[in-house]
């Protein structure tokens, strides 16, 4: 179907001109209303970087948060005009709450916060006797609350990180695959490329995994997806499963885990876990994972991957390397009998990632470890 609009002449032409030109005119820009400040230590009244300020409506968030850098400076637009509170998060150390502070339309406010230094001690944290839960929400100040408490403030600050903070990031990412045990390389390619938002990998919104599962299968291919910061935060992701406090791994004494698993009943793959933290300073280290509901497949435990975590020198935080490994299948033919029958079995190990070899921004200068310096 075609359109059309004929313009006439005299009067009515000039009528259609003023219109148009009313409609090209730019609109007026709203007024926001803004609140700006200052972390400090309430101590040192030094700036706090890595501190993660929501503004709240009430005890309610309103979804408008800011991760202060290493001057300690946030800005926070609200929604509407009115009355809000500011909740302040730090990794390792208990959070605050200040105001009320009273935004007007189209007004900037300043409201600097002082913030005390209450760490939190994973150090002396009891894992025996710690309950499976599957409602976090059932553990109010336990250990299993506590724990999720802090691997939510690094994930929302990777989050926060990939989408706000404008950094510039050097990428290898690499395709190896490996023989049908999983341990000698077969081939092995590296690409590096540059990005703006971070090293997430690519996956699929937390409904559709909670939905179809983790693994994809269709008539020629067998889709792995793995897990990001906005999967792990999402409600679809709680409520499909349970958490339970575990002890370090072998020979890392350091760490505690919070794992998970899916809830029972589950019939689509889905993943299980452990989310491992520092004792020392409850940081994120690593996320290691599994895919669940692969019995009947031939290498189903083959099929894992990882996440590392690192907090850059502002507070900002980033996932480091990420890898997805799993099995491809083929089927051997065999005569039995005088008849033709397939087995499947593990023909090959493929395993994809990405890692950072440099990160940059204007109070940001990392680079991997191997390539001549760190941190």
């Amino acid at each position: 179907m075609q359109f059309t609009v004929r313009f006439g002449r005299g009067a009515v032409a000039r009528r259609w001109l003023v219109a148009l030109c009313a409609l090209l005119l730019p609109a007026p820009p709203l007024l926001a209303q803004v609140v700006v400040g200052t972390v400090r230590d309430r101590e040192t009244r030094q700036p706090v970087q890595g501190a993660m300020v929501r503004l709240m409506a009430g005890t309610a968030p309103t979804g408008v948060l800011y991760l202060t850098g290493t001057d300690g400076h946030f800005n926070l637009e609200a929604p509407a005009a009115g009355r809000y509170t500011l909740a302040v998060e730090r990794i390792g150390f208990a959070s605050t709450t200040a105001g009320p502070v009273d935004l007007e339309r189209g007004k900037t406010r300043r409201f600097d916060l002082d913030v005390a230094t209450s760490p939190i001690r994973l150090e002396g944290l009891q894992v025996r006797g710690a309950k499976r839960r599957c409602n976090l929400e059932d553990d109010p100040g336990g250990e299993t609350q506590l724990l999720w408490s802090e691997v939510r403030k690094a994930l929302d600050a990777e989050q926060w990180t990939e989408r706000k903070a404008g950094l510039a990031f050097e990428l290898e990412q690499r395709t190896v695959i490996l023989d049908a045990s999983g341990r000698r390389v077969l081939d092995e390619q590296r690409r590096t490329t540059t990005a703006f938002g971070g090293n997430s990998m690519r996956t699929l919104s937390p409904a559709e995994l909670a939905e179809k599962g983790y693994v994809h299968e269709t008539k020629n291919a067998t889709a792995y997806y793995g897990p990001d910061a906005s999967v792990l935060l999402s409600d679809a992701f709680l409520a499909t499963h349970c958490f339970s406090v575990v002890e370090g791994p072998r020979g890392e004494p350091g760490l505690i885990g919070l794992a998970f698993e899916p809830v029972s009943g589950r019939r689509v793959p889905d993943i299980q876990g452990v989310l491992w933290l520092e004792r020392a300073t409850a940081r994120l280290e690593r996320l290691e994972f599994e895919y669940s509901g692969l019995r009947l497949r031939p290498g189903h435990e083959q099929a894992r991957g990882a996440l590392h975590f690192t907090e850059l020198s502002d507070g900002r935080w980033m996932v480091r390397d990420w890898n997805i490994r799993a099995p491809f299948l083929r089927v051997d033919h065999t005569f039995v009998g005088g008849q033709m029958r397939g087995r499947t079995v593990v023909g090959e190990v493929r395993e994809q990632g990405s890692r950072v070899l440099s990160a940059k921004g204007p109070d940001v200068d990392w680079r991997a470890p191997d390539r001549g310096g760190g941190g």
